[in-house]
Parts: C-alpha cells; structure tokens; sequence
C-alpha cells in the first residue's frame, strides 16, 4: 500500500469521524487524490481489509473481556449467595472498619416450574410483537406494487480477498 496514500485516507477518515468534513467530502478528496485509477482501488481495498483485521482484533479481544466479565461476576454471585447462606445459618452480622455484612429477608417471590400445568386464571396474553414480513414484502415489490413505507434497495457487494 502507498504511504502517501494511506496517510492521506487515514487523515481524512480522522476528519470524517470527527464530524470536521461530509462524506461527500471525503469521497471528492479520495478522487482527486493523484493516483492511477486501479491503484487507487488497489490501496483503498488494502486499507479497507486492514480495517476489517483490526476490528476483528478488537472484536476477539472484546470477546475475551467479555467472558472474563462474565466470569467474574459469575463467581461473585456464587460467592454472594454462599456467604448469605451461611450468616443466615449462624446468624452473624460481621463488620470492620471498611465493610459491613447483613442479610435481610426479601419478599417471596413466585417460580413457575411447569407453565402447563397452570389454569388460566394464571395465565395472562402478553401482546403480540408486530414486525415486517420482508419476504412478502420484497415479492410484493419485485411483482410490482408500489407499497407506502417500502422500498427495494439493491446494494453492492465489495470483495477482498
């Protein structure tokens, strides 16, 4: 990838996060920067998949985070329920300078173990979710209807290998 180019697109990408330009902006920038047409997709594509390998970097390392978080708090609801179990039972009440530690008896609350055993007085509708259908939607438009609040897009597809 040509660093005159790189510099120049990673200057102007910083821009166009910061809100300092418009894409349209950026994109005249772009192609008026002085290179051979196929060499200009050449280094865009270059920077596009240095982009895409960062994120997915990003992405791993937010996964592993994710599962450390998970972990932890995993541990600590295991450890929380333990120790209420066990000063319920001795009925202690420890404190020192920098913690205190009671537990209290909350309200009971209702488990369902089997929901088809219930009778309908137990039962309530909780309403139905409405969505698009986009499938009857797309054939709808790809016959011809003109449907409000509806449109087909055709987009393009770019790739890198």
């Amino acid at each position: 990838m040509n660093r005159e180019f790189l510099d120049a697109v990673q200057d102007l990408s910083a821009q166009l996060e910061a809100g300092d330009i418009t894409q349209q902006i950026f994109d005249d920038t772009i192609e008026g920067l002085a290179f051979e047409p196929e060499q200009k997709a050449l280094n865009v594509a270059k920077y596009i998949r240095s982009l895409e390998i960062e994120a997915e970097a990003i992405k791993v390392v937010e996964d592993a985070r994710k599962s450390a978080r998970e972990s932890l708090q995993k541990k600590a609801a295991s450890l929380r329920e333990y120790l209420a179990r066990e000063l319920d039972a001795s009925g202690l009440s420890p404190k020192d300078s920098e913690i205190s530690v009671s537990t209290k008896r909350n309200p009971p609350s209702v488990l369902v173990d089997d929901f088809d055993k219930l009778d309908a007085e137990f039962v309530r509708v909780v309403p139905e979710k409405y969505e698009a259908d986009k499938n009857k939607l797309k054939d709808a438009l790809k016959a011809g209807r003109e449907i409000d609040g509806a449109r087909l897009e055709r987009k393009l597809a770019l790739t890198i290998k």
